[in-house]
């Protein structure tokens, strides 16, 4: 019983209680299947690809939502008063990249990762950063293979998540367990890349993820971003259903912006033009009036991958 009163307690720490706070548009980047109750629009890349996601669920959309990569984010400088990154940066190929997009679209904002000695005991093979907190600064270490210990892997999921004592401590404990960076203006961070094993220096421009080869020979998942409608079965839309109640309790009656006037292009933030939609703005594409690329739009989200 202690564990899920500790668990609804964080949960409404990390997911309710702050977010009433919190003025202005709101983004959440990487939203997944645990979005942020108060965001105003969610960006997320995998629609239709859940691997890389605890569980396999599928991503929940319970607010309008933008298909796109977190390093080519595609709004304006400073759209977004404040934005959420939470179990994002850990899963990206270039941390320093996305952070670098988080503060230029927002003001503020808050990221939450696992810290590393947390994941050195989990190891998900779709986690490809280690996190940590030093000094008041996010440090992020490339890594080398996906599992850490497949000894510790094998002893937390059979012993340790099948005791309900470990996740009392857990949800008691959670800040030890998750790094949790609130940050205004900027992000304090650094970001070490593996070496190649040709002993090349790895780097945001020159990165050993850059090969899915090495990733899959390492265990690592590779995803990709696909095009096309959300399958949303009925315990999906019940799911969906649950969270825009939480939303409606932390967000009250504010309208919801229309993504359509946010966006930009994502390879040079041009204007889109909106002539080649449809049906209400549900279908259609949107083309970018400098470098003429054009994106698709499916059930009313504008995919904006390059």
């Amino acid at each position: 019983m202690r564990r899920y009163l500790w668990q609804a307690y964080r949960f409404y720490e990390r997911k309710i209680a702050g977010a009433r706070r919190i003025d202005g548009l709101v983004l959440d980047v990487g939203s997944g299947n645990s979005p942020f109750p108060r965001a105003d629009v969610l960006a997320e890349k995998f629609l239709l690809d859940d691997s890389n996601r605890i569980w396999g669920r599928k991503p929940i959309l319970a607010a309008p939502t933008v298909a796109c990569d977190a390093e080519r984010l595609p709004f304006r400088d400073g759209t977004f008063d404040f934005v959420v990154a939470s179990h994002l940066l850990e899963h990206v190929d270039r941390p320093d990249r996305v952070m670098e997009e988080l503060s230029r679209v927002g003001k503020a904002g808050y990221i939450e990762c696992p810290d590393a000695s947390y994941d050195k005991l989990d190891s998900p093979p779709y986690h490809r950063w280690f996190v940590q907190m030093r000094d008041g600064k996010l440090v992020f270490t490339q890594k080398d293979r996906a599992v850490f210990d497949p000894g510790i892997k094998d002893l937390t999921h059979k012993t340790l998540y099948k005791d309900g004592g470990f996740w009392s401590t857990f949800w008691r404990h959670l800040h030890s367990f998750f790094v949790m960076y609130w940050w205004e203006g900027s992000i304090d961070f650094e970001v070490h890349y593996l070496d190649h094993p040709d002993g090349r220096p790895g780097s945001a421009e020159n990165s050993i993820f850059d090969d899915e080869n090495w990733l899959e020979e390492h265990g690592f998942v590779v995803v990709e971003a696909e095009e096309g409608a959300p399958r949303s079965g009925l315990d999906q839309r019940l799911l969906e259903a649950f969270w825009k109640f939480l939303a409606l309790v932390v967000r009250g009656p504010r309208p919801y912006p229309s993504v359509f006037d946010l966006v930009v292009c994502p390879l040079d933030r041009a204007e889109l033009d909106k002539g080649g939609l449809a049906d209400g703005e549900s279908t259609g594409t949107l083309e970018c009036t400098s470098c003429g690329k054009r994106y698709s739009v499916v059930e009313g989200i504008p995919y904006l991958l390059t």
